[in-house]
């Protein structure tokens, strides 16, 4: 099982990254963790990666998709892997599916519960809206959710 967590910053992915990892024996591919490896190996990637960061510039797309792929393709860890802040985009996403699908291998996706949270809050918002009805009791619910 291959797993994505998905959420806004400071939101607790890592951590719950970090217990899952723990608790299904899956490896973590942080793009953070594999830039980091990359630059403490002190190899010409590795000072490639450190002079883009220590300008104060984004690590391309391709560079990130390069290390990604180089961490799914090994075979003892198979459908063993929960992605932390990868993809961050559309492309990257589309670039992971294909890694994945070239490699036969299966993804799942956890969204974080505030995310979640905001969709549903967000969808009851609008079929009141549509509907017309007394809202005061429905939007007590969704502030209890808040807290």
């Amino acid at each position: 099982m291959n797993l994505i967590i998905f959420g806004p910053p400071a939101a607790g992915k890592g951590t719950q990254s970090d217990l899952i990892v723990k608790d299904f024996e899956l490896k973590k591919i942080s793009t953070g963790d594999l830039l980091r490896l990359e630059i403490s190996k002190k190899n010409d990637l590795g000072n490639k990666i450190k002079s883009i960061i220590d300008k104060g510039k984004l690590v391309s797309d391709n560079l990130i998709n390069d290390l990604v792929k180089k961490a799914i393709s090994d075979k003892k860890n198979e459908n063993k892997f929960i992605f932390d802040g990868y993809p961050r985009n559309v492309k990257q996403a589309e670039i992971l599916d294909q890694f994945l699908d070239n490699l036969k291998q299966k993804l799942k996706i956890l969204e974080d519960k505030y995310s979640k949270k905001k969709q549903l809050q967000e969808q009851f918002s609008q079929d009141i809206n549509e509907l017309g009805e007394e809202t005061e009791s429905l939007v007590e619910e969704i502030e209890k959710w808040q807290m």
